[in-house]
C-alpha cells in the first residue's frame, strides 16, 4: 500500500481530525514489529516494556495505547471495573474504552471501534485507524512502513521515505517536489534541514540528491529552499543551513552560513550576507557575498519596514540599511571596496 492521504474528522479534538485506513494490503500473514512510529516531529521507537508498534496477524496496523498517550501529554488510568480512561489536560480528550470491546464513549457519546483493542505484553493496543479517529491525523507510508501519527494545531512537515508531508488542520497531504528533486535520507540525518514560515508563507530547506549524482560533498554544498504551494513544492533559492530570510514581494533572497556545519564549498565567513534572486521558472540569481562590519552568522535575519534585521543571540539588533555601503563579491573573497 502506497502513501495515502488521510483526512480528519471533528470527532472529537477541535480542529483536529482524521479518517484513516491503516492496513496492510494483505490480510493473511504473521504478526510482525518491522513498523516506525513517528507521533508529531518525533520518532518513537519503543521496545518490548514499553510497547512497539506492530502490524496483527489480520493486517492492522496495531499501536501501544500508553505510549503513544504519554507522548502527547494524556493521562492513562485504569479503572476498577477494568476499562481505560484517557484525558488530556485542557480537556479535549475524554475517552474510555475497554480491551476486547469494540465499545467505546468519547465526550460521553458512545461509538463501535472496528477492531478492539487487544492486550499484548501486559500493554494495551489500538488499532491504527480507530486511534486517529480518536487524537488527530494519521499516515501511513508502505514503501517505509511508517505511521505518522500529527497532532497539533501548528503546521507540521515531515520527510517520510522519499515522501515530503505536511499536516495542518485538513488533515495530511502529500507535497509533490519539482521533477528534477529527489530527496536524499543517507539515514541518521532528517531531510527535513530547515523550516520556517515567513509572512504565512512556509518554506523548507530539504537535503537533495545533487544533479550531478556526487554525493560526497552534499554536506557541504547549500540546500533547496521549497515554498509550500498547497499540494506542491516550488524551488525558490539555496541557502546554507544557516538562517535565511526571503523577500518575495522584492524578489529577494538573504543567507548566512549558519554555526552548526561547514567547511562550505565555497569559504564565507562570520561576517558575510550572501543574496540571492528568486528562482523563477526559467532560472535562478546570480549569489552575491556582502561583507558586513560585524559578525552576522550566529544571527537570525528578519524584515521590518523593507530594511533587513540582523538579531545576534545576545538580543543585539543590527538594522542593514543599505548593503551598497558593504563590500561586496560574488566569489566571497575578492572584495568590492
Amino acid at each position: 500500500m502506497k502513501g495515502v492521504t488521510i483526512m480528519k474528522s471533528k470527532k472529537l479534538l477541535a480542529g483536529l481530525t482524521c479518517a484513516a485506513l491503516l492496513a496492510t494490503p494483505t490480510a493473511a500473514m504473521g504478526e510482525s514489529t518491522d513498523v516506525h512510529l513517528v507521533i508529531n516531529d518525533g520518532w518513537i521507537g519503543g521496545t518490548p516494556e514499553t510497547g512497539q508498534a506492530y502490524i496483527n496477524d489480520a493486517g492492522r496496523t496495531m499501536i501501544p495505547l500508553r505510549l503513544v498517550s504519554e507522548t502527547l501529554g494524556y493521562d492513562t488510568l485504569w479503572q476498577p471495573d477494568g476499562s481505560i480512561h484517557i484525558t488530556s489536560a485542557n480537556g479535549a480528550v475524554d475517552v474510555t474504552l475497554a480491551v476486547d470491546s469494540k465499545a467505546y464513549t468519547a465526550d460521553g457519546v458512545a461509538g463501535t471501534f472496528e477492531t478492539a483493542p487487544t492486550l499484548k505484553n501486559d500493554r494495551t493496543y489500538l488499532p491504527a485507524r480507530d486511534f486517529a479517529e480518536l487524537y488527530g491525523s494519521i499516515y501511513w507510508d508502505g514503501d517505509t512502513r511508517t505511521v505518522w501519527i500529527a497532532q497539533s494545531e501548528e503546521t507540521m512537515y515531515q520527510v517520510i521515505g522519499e515522501k515530503v508531508l505536511r499536516a495542518d488542520e485538513n488533515g495530511i497531504q502529500e507535497l509533490a517536489l519539482p521533477e528534477q528533486f529527489n530527496i536524499y535520507d543517507p539515514g541518521g540525518t532528517d531531510p527535513l534541514m530547515m523550516e520556517r514560515t515567513i509572512n504565512g508563507v512556509h518554506y523548507l530547506g530539504l537535503l537533495c540528491e545533487p544533479a550531478n549524482g556526487d554525493l560526497s560533498a552534499i554536506f557541504q554544498s547549500m540546500v533547496p529552499i521549497f515554498r509550500d504551494e498547497g499540494d506542491s513544492l516550488f524551488h525558490v533559492m539555496d541557502a546554507y543551513p544557516g538562517s535565511y530570510y526571503i523577500d518575495e514581494e522584492n524578489g529577494v533572497g538573504y543567507g548566512t552560513a549558519g554555526v552548526n556545519a561547514g567547511p562550505w564549498n565555497v569559504p564565507i565567513g562570520e561576517d558575510v550576507l550572501y543574496t540571492c534572486g528568486l528562482n523563477t521558472p526559467d532560472s535562478m540569481g546570480q549569489l552575491i557575498y556582502h561583507k558586513l562590519d560585524f559578525k552576522i552568522n550566529d544571527c537570525t535575519l528578519d524584515m521590518e519596514d523593507g530594511v533587513l534585521i540582523a538579531t545576534s543571540p545576545d538580543g543585539t539588533v543590527h538594522r542593514i540599511e543599505n548593503l551598497d555601503d558593504y563590500p561586496a563579491s560574488i566569489t566571497a573573497g575578492l572584495w568590492d571596496e
